[in-house]
């Protein structure tokens, strides 16, 4: 056995003190133990020159283990040999086995499942909630379900559409739609660190009706639609008001942050077609339902070769293009979507044929090598206490090496980390991209976007809004795309106020902002400060910017010290141990400010801040890229 396959000494002992109790009822003189010998050779456990080299029962254990016969704490093949010819030898075998077992399951994950009754509505998200403690680290995360009549769990695949979360650092798992065949269904958990795999208690769930029925969940939908169809055209309408005396703007129209991007979707044919396209087309336009968004449809008859694009959304409940891509790839793939030619016999799709990505546009640009981020809709609409899943897809060359989620704050268009901490906030990770947030209130409703990285740099999605209103006033709800469409490229109005000793300006904080004071002036006073003495000196940082360290380029030393003192500051409120550091390396990392190469260089705050202004991300008196990253950390949190 291999050092790293060791057990814990105390089974070890179990193990030895077992066999030497069986090595008494057996002495090599009594028949039993040539009895035992020939059996083990009889059922092929050992061969004959296998036990030319065992003269007892140590040796016999010795080199079944050898053999992978048995294990610590499994003896079931030799137990029942053993127990035929002394029945006191099964009784030995099963109590040690018990403590060994025991032993063994020391330190394995331990899995909380607070509600084993889930009663889930159809057409319903739903969150199967699951806690892990461990003391050390878990290496995998398997759900597991066995549905009515079934007599076997089967593993459950995370495939970010039907499912996700149960993850490492989100085990929850997440079902995007409750259906029916999950009626009677049973869950459970399996968790994986070095130590073994521990298991949940079964989850139970049953299924009921919702309370309206379809007709009204669509009615409501075209309400909302129409709702938020007025809200932009009224935006519209009022700033083209306010432009008209100035001879108006052609073509205005004001939109949400909606995703633009173009997506050529492509696949082989096997099987012949003949040269008119136009019934794939309409098939094709049927299964994704929006005629007016697929376009440039070709077939190449010499190896049938058919593309199409998909262009972006128009509507902020309409699915992104990568979204329906997707949809699309997968039905083909598991057979719910097929095609046919013009005689109404299936096409055969090439198997892995099937090609997905961006197209560049004169507004889009496109680098294969970045991960491209979409969110499916600009826009999700739910009642406070529900599940909000806001849907993350990925579209990378390379694997993807790290996921998080930010909420844009109205005021200042900052973005704050959202941590996932599998009570709230699900998902968000490698595996499920998607944002799940429990129990929606008022105070969730906003922009959110995701990030995500692979080793050649960071990629970032359109923001999507969402609205959540309560049952006494739905109007409320919509309040955040109201204002997402009519304020979306007007600046946001920042509350100032003037020193007592100078004429710099600081940023006035509420009570209900969680960032700490200290942190953000820390930054802030460093830029407003050295800006005021760089025009002091008559260097204006934005016409004549300090590209680089170089000597000839060197600010006034009074720039340098309130520089030096700022990042000296900063660096005494992050511990490079702290979670908080690491934190803001990854999304340093994330934001393509810095590679990895120089993230080992800088070390601490101070290697950071050189290493950015090196790369000119950054420069005397203008810290903004740096500054809303390290406001985002909590400084109180960290004490």
């Amino acid at each position: 056995m291999a050092a790293k396959d060791e057990p814990p000494q105390s089974v070890r002992t179990f193990h030895t003190d077992m066999v030497k109790k069986l090595d008494e009822l057996f002495p090599v003189e009594q028949g039993s133990w040539t009895k035992t010998r020939n059996e083990v050779q009889m059922k092929d456990l050992l061969t004959a020159s296998d036990l030319g080299k065992v003269t007892n029962m140590l040796e016999l254990f010795i080199k079944l283990m050898e053999k992978g016969k048995i294990k610590y704490g499994r003896y079931t093949t030799i137990c029942d040999i053993l127990k035929y010819y002394n029945a006191d030898a099964g009784e030995i075998i099963e109590r040690y086995t018990g403590l060994i077992k025991e032993a063994l399951n020391t330190g394995v994950p331990t899995l909380i499942i607070n509600n084993k009754l889930y009663s889930l509505t159809k057409g319903k998200p739903a969150i199967l909630k699951c806690g892990i403690t461990s003391t050390t680290v878990i290496r995998n995360v398997q759900w597991k379900r066995k549905r009515k009549g079934e007599v076997s769990f089967r593993d459950i695949q995370k495939d970010n559409k039907n499912f996700s979360g149960g993850s490492i650092d989100s085990p929850s798992l997440t079902i995007d739609m409750a259906s029916e065949e999950d009626n009677g269904a049973i869950y459970l958990c399996n968790a994986t660190n070095d130590a073994g795999t521990g298991q949940s208690d079964e989850i139970h769930v049953t299924i009921t009706q919702p309370e309206t029925d379809a007709a009204a969940g669509d009615a409501l939908k075209k309400t909302v639609r129409e709702m938020l169809e007025n809200t932009m055209k009224e935006a519209e309408d009022q700033i083209n008001k306010f432009v008209e005396p100035l001879g108006g703007i052609e073509d205005f129209k004001i939109t949400t942050d909606r995703d633009t991007r173009v997506i050529t979707v492509q696949f082989i044919v096997k099987n012949g077609m003949k040269k008119h396209k136009e019934c794939l087309q309409k098939q094709i336009q049927h299964i994704l339902g929006f005629k007016e968004r697929t376009f440039n449809f070709e077939i190449i008859i010499s190896c049938i070769i058919v593309s199409f694009d998909i262009t972006g959304v128009t509507h902020p409940l309409d699915e992104s293009a990568l979204a329906l891509a997707e949809r699309f790839s997968t039905g083909l793939e598991d057979g719910s979507i097929f095609l046919t030619d013009e005689t109404g016999n299936p096409l055969q799709i090439q198997q892995n044929s099937l090609k997905i990505k961006m197209k560049k546009t004169a507004d889009a640009a496109v680098d294969v090598s970045l991960p491209m981020v979409s969110i499916d809709q600009a826009a999700y609409i739910g009642a406070t206490g529900e599940i909000a899943i806001l849907k993350s897809r990925l579209l990378t060359s390379t694997p993807i090496t790290s996921v998080a989620w930010f909420r844009i704050e109205n005021e200042d268009k900052t973005e704050h980390v959202i941590e996932i901490d599998n009570e709230k906030y699900f998902g968000g990770s490698i595996e499920s991209p998607s944002l799940v947030i429990d129990d929606i209130k008022v105070d969730d409703a906003g922009r959110y976007v995701c990030h995500a990285a692979n080793r050649f740099g960071g990629g970032k999605s359109f923001a999507t809004c969402l609205c959540v209103f309560n049952s006494e006033n739905s109007e409320t709800g919509f309040a955040a795309i109201q204002a997402e469409t009519s304020l979306k490229d007007s600046q946001s109005e920042v509350s100032s106020e003037k020193t007592s000793d100078d004429d710099s300006v600081t940023q006035t904080f509420t009570e209900n902002e969680s960032h700490d004071k200290f942190l953000t002036s820390a930054v802030a006073g460093g830029h407003t400060n050295t800006e005021k003495l760089l025009l002091e000196k008559g260097r204006d940082h934005y016409d004549v910017p300090f590209q680089g360290l170089a000597a000839e380029d060197n600010p006034p030393s009074e720039v340098l010290k309130i520089h030096s003192e700022t990042v000296e500051k900063l660096g005494k409120l992050f511990s490079i141990k702290d979670r908080q550091w690491r934190i803001i390396c990854e999304q340093v990392k994330m934001k393509a400010l810095l590679s990895d190469s120089d993230l080992r260089d800088g070390t601490n705050m101070k290697g950071l801040f050189i290493a950015l202004m090196k790369r000119n991300k950054i420069d005397y008196g203008e810290y903004n890229q740096i500054r809303e990253i390290i406001g985002d950390q909590d400084v109180v949190a960290t004490k």
